[in-house]
This record gives C-alpha cells, sequence and structure tokens, in this order.
C-alpha cells in the first residue's frame, strides 16, 4: 500500500499499487475470478478463459463463510489479479464488498452494477485497483486484468483521490456509521440483514443452524459495535443509511 497525498486537503491516502512482479507475462496471466452469482460467474470465466487467460473461479457468499474461501483459493492460485463481479444493494452489502476485497492484498478489479461515487471510493479505499460498471465489454476487460496485472495504474489519481474523498465525507456526515458497519464480522452482518427482515430470535437460530442464545449474542455484538441500543434503533439507523447512500451522486461514465 502506497501513500500518496491529495493535493486539494492535504490529506494522505493509502493506494494499493499493483506489483509487477505478480505477473510479467500476460500470454500466460493467471486470474481469479470471484462472483456472487455462479452462473454469471461460470459465464464470464469461459469467455475469458478461450481469450488466452488461465481462470480461477470462485463463488463468493459471505454468510456462509465465502470470504474466507475465496482467500483460500486466492492464496493457492496466487493470481496476477483478481476480478470481483458483483451487485452492490445496500450498506451492509457494501460493507461486505470493502472487507472481502481489503482481505487479499493482490490487485482488485471490480465490477458492479451500482453507480453511486460513494461505492466506487469505499472499493477503492480498501484496495481495488479499479471499479467498473458491470455492462464492460468483455474484451475491455481482459484488456483491464492485463494492465493491471503488469502494475499499471489504469485509474488516474485525481479521479481515485475525488472518489475516495466522497466515500470519506459520507462516512464523516453519517457519523461514522459506514465505518463501523464495516467492523461487523461475516456473521454478524448476516444477523444484522435478518433483523431488517423482521425475523424472530427463533427464526434467525434456525436459519442459521445455532440456538437461541447464540444469536442473542450476535446481536448484542451488532448493537455494541454500531453503538445504538435496540434492534429497531440498529433497523432504522441502517436503512436512514441506505436513503442518503441512495441519494448521492453518480460517478459519470
Amino acid at each position: 500500500m502506497d501513500i500518496m497525498t491529495d493535493k486539494h486537503t492535504g490529506a494522505q491516502v493509502g493506494v494499493r499499487v499493483p506489483d509487477p512482479r505478480r505477473e510479467t507475462d500476460v500470454s500466460v496471466l493467471r486470474m481469479m475470478l470471484v462472483s456472487d452469482q455462479a452462473l454469471v460467474g461460470e459465464a464470464v470465466g469461459a469467455a475469458l478463459a478461450s481469450r488466452r487467460l488461465v481462470v480461477g473461479q470462485a463463488t463468493w457468499a459471505p454468510a456462509d463463510g465465502g470470504s474466507q474461501a475465496v482467500e483460500h483459493k486466492l492464496a493457492e492460485l496466487q493470481p496476477g489479479v483478481a476480478l470481483l463481479i458483483c451487485e452492490i444493494g445496500d450498506s451492509v452489502r457494501l460493507a461486505e464488498v470493502a472487507a472481502l476485497v481489503r482481505g487479499w492484498a493482490g490487485p482488485w478489479v471490480v465490477l458492479t452494477g451500482s453507480d453511486l461515487a460513494s461505492d466506487h471510493g469505499a472499493l477503492l479505499e480498501a484496495g481495488a485497483c479499479l471499479v467498473c460498471p458491470n455492462a464492460t465489454g468483455l474484451e475491455e476487460v481482459e484488456m483491464l486484468l492485463e494492465r493491471v496485472a503488469r502494475g499499471e495504474q489504469v485509474l488516474p489519481a485525481e479521479e481515485r483521490f475525488g472518489l475516495i474523498r466522497q466515500w470519506q465525507s459520507f462516512k464523516d456526515d453519517e457519523a461514522g456509521l459506514p465505518t463501523r458497519l464495516e467492523q461487523l464480522s461475516a456473521r454478524q452482518r448476516e444477523v444484522l440483514g435478518l433483523m431488517r427482515r423482521g425475523r424472530s430470535a427463533r427464526t434467525m437460530a434456525h436459519h442459521l443452524g445455532v440456538s437461541e442464545s447464540t444469536v442473542r449474542s450476535h446481536v448484542r455484538a451488532v448493537l455494541w459495535k454500531l453503538d445504538l441500543r435496540s434492534q429497531l434503533a440498529a433497523v432504522a439507523a441502517v436503512q436512514a443509511l441506505d436513503d442518503l447512500r441512495a441519494a448521492g451522486p453518480r460517478r459519470e461514465s
């Protein structure tokens, strides 16, 4: 992680710069494709594999320990670059995606349907090299993966800083709630999601395959980490955060 200084604010921002030593021969580029939708991942993986890339694949389901499984596969393959295809429907999901990106020190390219500038800034701050629309064409995706694997900085520093600034401003305006969401464990984020759907402790216990007392322990941990006093307050706070996030500026194509 390199430290660069924002010329507008003087703030220092960590920027993950790909290590060109990881992969220099793009004719045998090894990559990992991670997707939260198995069929999408399989289709894109097959298409990229036909274009001189060696593709490892993993389906990501954070609620089922998927992040650890993905990190294990990344450690095994040691790819030159990882491609993550995912949807970001709400603030909890954004925290999950950022945690996944942060969990592997190699270069990430992210394709997502979200065009929110703050979402892109969050993933760049987490360490992604590039965040692109999921409608990006296959040929362009291949070119971007090869450039990132070679260690090129494909996103201009000024644009990177601008997106990260928007995310940091959003976090500051919301009294740090986005940061506290990122501090939840995968299981705690899953419990929070069930709370938002109005599930009882008994229903959550059945869904998670644990006891009701374990569920209550998770709920207490969620409330403590979010600095809130009740499940109702937690649900309301995250919903308000989502509403404000959705109203934020979009990233220009």
